[in-house]
């Protein structure tokens, strides 16, 4: 990035050419939409109850669990949330493009940085979680994890 000096003897004139420097170094980096799109990225806001919205933190999810046409949001503290989606259409629209989401099954995605332990084909979760890991799947897991086989 290169900075640039304006140098003049009548004060009019470079502060006029600083604010037109600045407002077009601006309109370049296109600054307006920026903190948008990072708030966006970190959370969601979900239907509670019929005009109620809550926000859910992405790190706050312990695993998700699809039941029929619903699916169950297990979150830090024991708390639980129940929404109108498919798993395949959850996953897809909000957690792709997060690493620390794993689609386990075809009922459950975990939130992998909430894992403690792999013993045998079980996943140990945090708040005395434990879910069945798929013997296709166990290989695969401890690699995403970091551990060396």
């Amino acid at each position: 990035m290169t900075t640039k000096l304006f140098v003049s003897n009548q004060d009019s004139i470079s502060y006029y050419n600083f604010i037109n420097w600045v407002v077009n170094f601006f309109t370049k980096l296109n600054i307006s939409e920026k903190p948008y799109q990072e708030y966006q990225s970190h959370k969601i806001w979900i239907s509670v109850k019929r005009g109620v919205f809550e926000s859910l933190e992405f790190e706050d999810i312990i695993h998700i669990q699809a039941a029929d046409h619903y699916l169950k949001i297990h979150l830090c503290e024991k708390r639980l949330y129940v929404i109108k989606s498919s798993l395949k259409d959850f996953y897809k629209q909000y957690l792709s493009k997060y690493d620390m989401f794993y689609r386990l099954s075809r009922s459950y995605i975990v939130n992998l940085d909430m894992a403690h332990k792999i013993e045998n084909n079980q996943l140990f979760l945090k708040e005395h979680t434990v879910l069945p890991i798929p013997k296709s799947k166990r290989e695969e897991i401890l690699k995403i994890v970091g551990v060396k086989l």
